[in-house]
């Protein structure tokens, strides 16, 4: 979350299937050479406040649309939200210690400047 706001941005809040399944082939092809290894990408989901109700870190949104793993969330002290990319090529939510390290996926919102400057 620090070093998504220190590049401007935060941490990926996924608001619908299309931009889950982006991210979820984006993933994949990061690691199309080599296995998964139960390697985790954090997004910006959190039940720090309430637990069992997910909310966006940023926006305080709950959730419109999930993706999780069928026995996730499992509740306790896991409270963030990360893609766990399963060693049988599942890439799905998994709540997990917010302590633990991972990599983690930004999003920033572009400036009609910066949108008009992209070139490709």
């Amino acid at each position: 979350q620090y070093i998504c706001s220190a590049l401007q941005g935060k941490l990926v809040e996924i608001e619908s299937s299309v931009e889950n399944r982006f991210l979820k082939n984006r993933i994949a092809f990061l690691h199309s050479n080599h296995t998964y290894d139960n390697v985790n990408y954090w997004i910006g989901g959190t039940d720090l406040e309430a637990e069992g109700t997910f909310l966006w870190v940023k926006t305080r949104d709950p959730f419109s649309f999930t993706d999780w793993h069928p026995s996730q969330p499992n509740g306790g002290p896991e409270d963030c939200v990360a893609f766990n990319c399963f060693t049988d090529s599942s890439i799905q939510w998994h709540d997990f210690s917010c302590r633990q390290f991972n990599y983690y996926i930004c999003e920033k919102e572009l400036s009609d400047n910066e949108i008009n400057n992209i070139i490709g």
